[in-house]
């Protein structure tokens, strides 16, 4: 059989390229290498010369050499292969140029490169070559390119500079291949390329130009005290302790000696290193492109570690022999990184999401610091980590309030050292002013979903209050705060508050240490929680008016979190001034900027969470979250546990969870193939990731007194799968008392059943009793349906009980459980128990009602049951259940609860008329007054109907991020309520009495922020 000829070619290159190139190379045709003799297609006119060179390479072992002329040119004739942007196909990647080049000797002068159809240039691009070491560009053909790019393209031109001679060394060559359009960065060599990014990741080129708009003043006694008194904390923070001696030395050469580093004349070689995150370029070709360079041992990550070892080594000896040999290996690194093209001005094509593999980089480099400024290399590292910092931000102006939290948690600590390694001098001292500055603001209240910070204490990334992204901000802010505390550079009272605030909120919602399950975001595994770490920054920052050493509230706070740990320095000092820990919080709090209600008692917490028109039901990306599409469809969870609440002492474990069964959500229970997201690439500002949002701005939650409170929402899923499911969803918290209610539940999907889940708990031995009606269960496995003639009472296996009352099928059951990894889709499986309410298929007009009674016994059970039997002492009483209100009267604590859906409905109960607006409302009677709340759960980032866009009848998917109301202010509503009798008001802020007689009084409240509005009314 006759080999087809492409094919044949191929397989040759393949063969050849396998033998000469490194094993820890990408190996694929559409990268050009130079590891045999040079390919026919390249040419150079005399007197210019091409060669290959093993003295620089990044590919393999070996780089094209050109030695050019003055005005010379270097040709490849080879197909391009451009072909232009599809925006209807499903990858929206774009068509771009990848080169890397290498330069020996820096000129201020350019290269040109051209890409032509025969002899007729069709797109071209110039290149800087005022550098020492390696710079690679990623350059799109139609947005950063002069011309236009064409696919008969089938030439290449490089064009030297026209007045000088001189060497360049070219490698990786990708002529034409697809990237994602958001990531590539522009340079000092490429400055033009993704010229409209805002990203902050990929703005260093821009920040590198800002100037500082402050005078000099000249610098004192007390700012020069202060910035020794920042430098001995973040030397303290960032060395990492460790033992010298001769073992921990020879761990650290045979550590440096895998990276082959070789000096010959004034050119260093070694190990080819690479950012992580420029294997992207290879997806096109595999499908283990992710973290390619980190597995081949090549990784900048784990480069920089090393560094930092050796420089924390170097600072906790005083053995001149051992000082000697760590400074050799670390300037030995250094020169090697910086060679590799890790210098002032080269983004190596990429920079995006940079700060996560460059912690430990800026920290060697500040411990070595006294080692650079001896050896005069100081001023070339501190340059550098000034640019990929991108500290020069600090001097731009600002036009809005708030920053990523990336920022806070991989950029911080790498700008203030960056900061930190100038001399002492009235520049330094002005630089580190616009960084407090700088900080100040990203601590300001940011708009809409934007990050980071929001006035309910919500910490936002990916356009919603993300916890997982706010701890690793907290580590940096926290640091920050604490760094400069009781220095002339402090951060600002209103920044140090708004800090304070969020993380009293963050340990209102974790119990003890983890977070529910409805905020993990894509990572739904359950491991997700605080860092006490942060609440002793704050703790020995002092109080945000300057007026206490040590914030008694944070260091409260601390002490719980760290109860049951091992003692620290921190905890021992705080406990010898007198200091104790807090006791168990406990109240009722919201959040609506992620429409989240908060209820504690004792040492548990209940939390209720859904999602809107503006913020997002669940995050999938590849390999991230494929199944928990209803994360925040009303999850409501309840943590507990005996000594250390979290999520697995109370029922979770991903091994066998049924990803269609989150404890409150009202959904259909579909087969676990068809739960799983479909991630697409929607459009040019995402990548593959799934964000679906209502179009429902209903969603939250209202407080009274802090003690009790209401969450409601009404539930929309989205067309991409079940648009016609809907559900008016509400849960009252009394103390021990969580009633819930659902109504007008509808969908036309007549496969698959509709469900309400009461629990679904982990079992660790399958023999763990529930408590069924009169029975206990502890035979596995188990299943029963009571079919509503009575009341159903369930008690779970973690302590909660569970009054259903008549007319609803309750389906019980105790089983071995088969489900799939969230992240790897790989099969697991494990015994759970789990109680759901039954709607049936299509359900149409459906409802439920059901009680909680947390941590209690079924004997109190029973004794709720009989109360309930009986009207004049039931615990609670429902007074509506409706499309237009759910309306709860609690009699323990003589509060009725309103979640009003509809404006100016008709209410006439509890003493309330009607409201002009849908709204949250809370009334609590006293002997001669009310205590009214009322919240607007409507966060009025933008009016009139909702933001979606229509396609063949459906909602289409769209990003958050192309929304164009994402950075817009909530704007303040206003209410009105009418009340049935004649009242006066207490003064406050945000209502006024319109009008009042016996028969009716008329309120107007202001709202915003979702958040909630209380005051107190006396009877007249």
């Amino acid at each position: 059989m006759k080999m087809q000829q492409p094919f044949k070619s191929i397989l040759i290159f393949l063969i050849v390229f396998f033998n000469k190139v490194s094993a820890q190379d990408f190996i694929n045709p559409a990268i050009i290498s130079f590891e045999d003799s040079i390919n026919q297609n390249w040419s150079t006119p005399s007197p210019s010369s091409i060669s290959t060179s093993t003295a620089h390479y990044k590919h393999g072992k070996q780089s094209l050499q050109w030695n050019y002329d003055q005005n010379s040119e270097l040709i490849i004739d080879q197909n391009i292969n451009f072909k232009p942007f599809d925006p209807n196909a499903e990858d929206k990647s774009i068509p771009t140029f990848c080169v890397w080049v290498y330069n020996e000797t820096p000129k201020d002068e350019k290269i040109k490169f051209q890409f032509l159809t025969d002899n007729q240039v069709n797109c071209e691009f110039e290149f800087g070559i005022n550098f020492k070491g390696w710079r690679a560009a990623w350059v799109a053909f139609e947005r950063d390119m002069q011309g236009q790019p064409e696919t008969t393209m089938n030439k290449m031109k490089i064009l030297s500079p026209v007045t000088n001679t001189g060497t360049l060394f070219f490698d990786h060559i990708m002529l034409c291949t697809p990237a994602d359009s958001r990531w590539n960065t522009p340079d000092y060599q490429v400055p033009f390329v993704n010229a409209n990014t805002k990203n902050h990741w990929l703005i260093l080129y821009k920040s590198s130009l800002n100037k500082p708009s402050e005078k000099l003043e000249a610098l004192s006694q007390k700012q020069i005290k202060g910035i020794q008194t920042i430098n001995k904390r973040y030397s303290k923070e960032v060395i990492k302790k460790q033992k010298v001696n001769e073992n921990l030395l020879i761990k650290l050469k045979n550590a440096y000696n895998k990276y082959e580093i070789a000096r010959q004349d004034d050119q260093v070689s070694g190990k080819v290193m690479w950012f992580c995150r420029f294997s992207e370029i290879y997806k096109p070709y595999t499908k283990n492109f992710k973290d390619y360079f980190d597995k081949k041992g090549k990784g900048l990550a784990a480069y920089t570690k090393l560094m930092h070892e050796i420089a924390s080594a170097y600072n906790q000896t005083d053995n001149a022999d051992y000082k000697t040999e760590l400074e050799e290996l670390f300037f030995n690194m250094s020169d090697h990184l910086i060679d590799q093209g890790w210098a002032e001005g080269s983004a190596n094509g990429t920079l995006h999401h940079l700060g996560y593999s460059m912690r430990t980089y800026y920290a060697a480099y500040f411990l070595m610091r006294e080692s650079l400024i001896r050896t005069k290399r100081a001023d070339q590292a501190q340059k550098a980590m000034e640019w990929y910092s991108g500290v020069k931000e600090v001097f731009a102006p600002i036009h809005e309030k708030g920053m990523s939290i990336d920022a806070f948690n991989t950029s911080v600590m790498g700008r203030l050292a960056s900061i930190l390694m100038l001399e002492d001098s009235p520049e330094k001292a002005r630089y580190l002013k616009a960084y407090v500055k700088w900080l100040d603001n990203g601590l300001a209240y940011a708009p809409g979903v934007k990050d980071s910070f929001k006035v309910d204490g919500s910490v936002f990334h990916h356009a919603n209050n993300y916890p997982a992204y706010a701890n690793g901000g907290y580590d940096g802010a926290t640091k920050m705060l604490y760094f400069f505390s009781r220095t002339p550079f402090h951060i600002s009272e209103e920044g140090h508050q708004i800090l304070k605030e969020s993380l009293l909120k963050t340990r209102l919602f974790c119990n003890k240490e983890t977070w529910p399950t409805s905020m993990s975001g894509r990572h739904p595994n359950g491991k997700g929680k605080l860092s006490a770490q942060h609440y002793m920054f704050m703790a020995l920052s002092g109080t945000p008016d300057g007026k206490d050493n040590v914030d008694a509230e944070m260091a409260a706070a601390y002490l719980r979190l760290m109860e049951g740990k091992k003692t620290t320095g921190a905890v021992n000092k705080l406990q010898k001034q007198g200091y104790k820990a807090e006791t168990d919080p406990n109240g009722n709090w919201t959040m609506n900027y992620a429409a989240l209600g908060i209820h504690r008692r004792a040492n548990w917490s209940a939390t209720a969470q859904g999602h809107s028109r503006y913020l997002w039901a669940a995050e999938h990306y590849i390999g991230a979250n494929y199944y928990g599409r209803y994360m925040k469809h009303g999850q409501l969870q309840i943590i507990s546990g005996v000594e250390k609440p979290s999520v697995f002492t109370s029922g979770f474990n991903v091994n066998g969870w049924d990803w269609g069964r989150f404890a409150g959500t009202t959904a259909i229970h579909l087969p676990i193939e068809k739960l799983r997201a479909n991630i697409l690439n929607v459009d040019l500002v995402t990548g593959y990731e799934e964000m679906l949002i209502s179009d429902e701005a209903f969603a939250g939650a209202i407080s009274l007194e802090g003690k009790n409170g209401a969450w409601a929402m009404k539930l929309h899923e989205h067309d991409k799968y079940n648009g016609s499911h809907r559900a008016s969803k509400s849960v009252f918290f009394f103390d021990n008392r969580i009633i819930c209610l659902g109504s007008d539940i509808e969908n036309t999907n007549s496969d698959y059943e509709t469900e309400t889940t009461l629990f679904q708990n982990y079992l660790n031995e399958a023999s763990e009793s529930i408590s069924f009606n009169k029975d206990e269960i502890i035979q596995f496995p188990f299943y029963k349906a009571s079919q509503g003639k009575k009341a159903t009472l369930l008690t779970d296996n973690v302590g909660n009980s569970f009054y259903i009352p008549a007319a609803y099928t309750v389906e019980v059951g105790k089983q071995l459980q088969h489900s799939k990894d969230q992240k790897k889709e790989t099969p697991n499986q494990g015994n759970f128990a789990a109680a759901v309410i039954k709607h049936g298929k299509a359900p149409h007009g459906a409802d439920y009602e059901y009680a909680i009674l947390v941590q209690s016994n079924h004997n109190e059970l029973v004794q709720f049951a009989k109360q309930m039997s009986k009207k004049k002492k039931a615990a609670y009483t429902v007074l509506q259940k409706d499309s237009k209100a759910h309306i709860v009267r609690d009699h323990a604590t003589k509060t009725s609860a309103f979640a009003l859906f509809e404006a100016n409905a008709d209410v006439k109960l509890s003493g309330l008329n009607s409201v002009s607006a849908p709204a949250l409302v809370m009334i609590k009677d006293k002997e001669h007054s009310k205590i009214m709340s009322l919240c607007d759960p409507d966060l009025h980032l933008y009016e009139g109907e909702a933001d979606v866009v229509m396609e063949n009848g459906k909602r289409k998917e769209r990003s958050v991020y192309s929304r164009d109301w994402t950075a817009n202010e909530s704007k303040e509503s206003t209410i009105w309520v009418s009340l049935k009798g004649e009242w006066t008001l207490e003064a406050n802020a945000y209502c006024k009495l319109i009008s009042n007689n016996e028969n009716e009084t008329i309120l107007e409240f202001k709202c915003q922020h979702g958040l909630s509005r209380e005051v107190e009314l006396i009877a007249q």
